[in-house]
């Protein structure tokens, strides 16, 4: 099977499928599946098969610091606004539960008393 997009040739099999075909398929589709459908198109084409840190690392140190900088400004913001959900899971008691456990893991299992 051959899909033929701009920029993007997918092979499989050996066989070919044309543009009019892949539409075909498409037109099929219900409109609950067309967002699906279009992001693994847009996805497909434009990625052409590099990687987000192979980007990152083509732009320049300044645009890099600067991208850096505008991720931990959006970082900062959201453990600010996660710091209440974040103080309520992380706090509270401990309990050491390790002599309760391997008391319960290593204790003999009594033999059942025998029924006469």
């Amino acid at each position: 099977m051959l899909w033929s997009f701009p920029k993007l040739r997918i092979r499989r099999e050996g066989c070919q499928q044309s543009h009019t075909e892949v539409q075909a398929l498409v037109a099929k589709l219900p409109d609950s599946k067309l967002p699906i459908a279009y992001r693994l198109l847009h996805a497909l084409t434009a990625s052409e098969g590099e990687s987000p840190q192979a980007k990152f690392m083509r732009l320049s140190v300044d645009e890099r610091r600067q991208l850096l900088s505008q991720q931990a400004e959006q970082m900062k913001t959201h453990y600010e606004q996660t710091a209440a959900e974040r103080t309520e899971w992380q706090t509270g008691d401990f309990i050491d539960e390790s002599e309760t456990r391997g008391n319960l893991i290593c204790r003999p299992i009594p033999p059942e008393p025998s029924q006469k």
